[in-house]
């Protein structure tokens, strides 16, 4: 039983070990100082192609959508000028 403890203190021990190699970790940013270098001149230019094309059919769709908005926009103006004739006949007396 003895040595079964003493195994597994072991166990803990290694674990604890892997964790202070920290040098993945330094390698790791090692690696984003390329990444941007290389997806940073891929990504533009193949961003502004792909997203031009696709911005430009979702301009299209957006005035259709405005457009409906506008008609209640207008029926509320019609209730704001019926308030100005009630002004004038407060006046005239």
């Amino acid at each position: 039983m003895d040595n079964k403890q003493k195994a597994t203190k072991a166990t803990k021990a290694t674990k604890a070990t892997k964790a202070t190699k920290a040098t993945k970790a330094t390698k790791a940013t090692k690696a984003t100082k390329a990444t941007p270098v290389k997806s940073g001149t891929k990504a533009t230019k193949a961003t502004p192609v792909k997203s031009g094309t696709k911005a430009t059919k979702a301009t299209k769709a957006t005035p259709v959508k405005s457009g409906t908005n506008d008609i209640p926009v207008v029926k509320k103006t019609i209730t704001k000028t019926k308030s100005k004739p009630s002004t004038k006949k407060e006046t005239s007396p």
